[in-house]
């Protein structure tokens, strides 16, 4: 068959990909190896309860929606987040402390010591890293904040964000903003307010979700690409021809199916790569792939009746540095974000547990996370007795972790792309690991190779 481009890999970046090329009129496949689309993005409903096994909501500016919404309706069924819940709780000290939304309440918050808040002060004085000089986000922090900034506030953002170690992330490609206010700007102070303009334009940042779950997006871009979705498909080989690319794929074992496409889009993680048959010339690219870190984590959702929870839960949940030696990352607040999360009198919590600080915990069986789960629930929440709704998700590989090697990793990809025309890679393994960055990032490609 004769296709504009073959996808590989259907999680959100390959169905919003293929989808889009499809809206555009270019025929196109997209082939995954496992029985579902959607990646780690899936919704659970039972007995009232609604729990997501992997990203709880997007966030969005202004008025903008990824393209993908828009094309399959969604973006009339978004449903803002509760403005009560915007308050951030970090753990410090064995209980949940509402984090700085300012700088003025910075200078007040039980957080950071005298010191600390002077540390904050001094800031724009701090001297800019050279050029060359290559940090972790830990070393960023730790220069221009100081070290309480770091194992009381930053460290815990990390974890939220990448499950990850801020002694081991890149702040170049995990925490652009900041890496480009300190060589611009000089300073994250001065770098803010000068882009306030830009901040403008963009709009303000606001989180939303659906109705009945974020499967909501990946049932409804399926359901736009029909028999161009190949579950259980195996890709057996993929090759340059001179005039684009040959796919052959078998889906359950079946005969080998045979596409010529003008372009490849790899959308699989790159955890997934070694499985497949990646061009000659790309053995380096495929170890780089290899190479990107991927924690385990598990995600447990609880469900409560409102009375045995004594925590408020007036936000959208509570992060906890490493310092607090805690066994979960932190813990969500679905119903108090959005509605429908559970039934009346209800009220439902979600652990994350594992990451990089902490890999044993995230491979542990579904029962010792749930042990885990309680546990947290019970000393940061307050939460009593034995809770009416679990639901476990597990991911032995979850977000890649962009350290000190993801420049690397990127310019190999690049590299393959100038020199294999119609090769594109794309996923959140690139460019960000937010669902509403991945999904920008997949209409973009789409616009480029349409």
């Amino acid at each position: 068959m004769k296709l504009h481009a073959v996808v590989i890999g259907a999680g959100p970046a390959g169905l919003s990909v293929s989808a889009s090329l499809l809206q555009k009129g270019l025929p196109v496949v997209c082939l995954e190896s496992g029985g579902r689309a959607g990646g780690m993005m899936g919704s659970v409903r039972r007995d009232g309860f609604l729990a997501e096994t992997g990203p709880h909501s997007f966030r969005l500016f202004g008025d903008s929606v990824p393209e993908s919404l828009r094309i399959t309706g969604l973006d009339r069924r978004l449903v803002d987040a509760n403005p009560a819940a915007k308050k951030r709780y970090v753990t410090c000290g064995g209980r949940p402390v509402a984090a700085p939304a300012s700088p003025l309440e910075a200078a007040r918050s039980p957080l950071l010591s005298l010191t600390g808040k002077l540390r904050f002060a001094v800031e724009p004085f701090v001297c800019r890293a050279s050029e060359d000089e290559e940090e972790t986000v830990a070393q960023f922090v730790r220069r221009r904040l100081g070290g309480e900034a770091l194992t009381r506030l930053v460290d815990a953002v990390v974890g939220g964000i990448y499950a990850g170690d801020p002694e081991k992330l890149s702040v170049r490609h995990a925490m652009p903003m900041l890496h480009r206010f300190d060589r611009e700007y000089g300073s994250l102070v001065i770098g803010a307010l000068a882009t306030r303009d830009e901040r403008k334009v963009r709009g303000k940042a606001r989180i939303a979700g659906f109705p009945t779950g974020m499967a909501e997006l990946p049932a409804a871009l399926a359901s736009m690409l029909g028999d161009s979705l190949r579950l259980n498909a195996t890709v057996v080989s993929l090759e340059r021809t001179p005039v684009g690319w040959r796919v052959v794929w078998r889906e359950q074992g079946g005969p080998e199916r045979v596409a010529e496409a003008t372009h490849v889009v790899v959308a699989a993680p790159p955890s997934r790569w070694s499985q497949l048959p990646l061009p000659a010339g790309l053995d380096e690219l495929g170890a780089a792939a290899a190479a990107v870190p991927s924690p385990p984590v598990g995600v447990v959702t609880l469900g409560y009746s409102r009375e045995k929870v004594s925590h408020p839960l007036d936000g959208f949940g509570v992060l906890s540095p490493g310092a607090e030696r805690r066994s979960a990352l932190g813990v969500l607040f679905p119903s108090s974000i959005l509605p429908g999360r559970a039934p009346d009198g209800a009220v439902t919590l979600a652990a994350f547990i594992g990451g990089a600080r902490q890999p044993e915990l995230g491979a542990l069986d579904a029962d010792e996370l749930v042990r885990l789960a309680r546990e947290e629930c019970e000393s940061l929440m307050g939460a009593r007795g034995a809770p009416e709704f679990v639901n476990v998700a597990r991911w032995s590989r979850a977000i890649p972790q962009y350290d000190l090697r993801h420049g690397d990793f990127l310019a190999k990809m690049s590299a393959a792309e100038s020199t294999m025309p119609g090769l594109h890679f794309c996923g959140n393994f690139r460019g960000g690991v937010a669902i509403g960055a991945t999904l920008d990032n997949a209409a973009a490609l789409a616009r480029s190779i349409a």
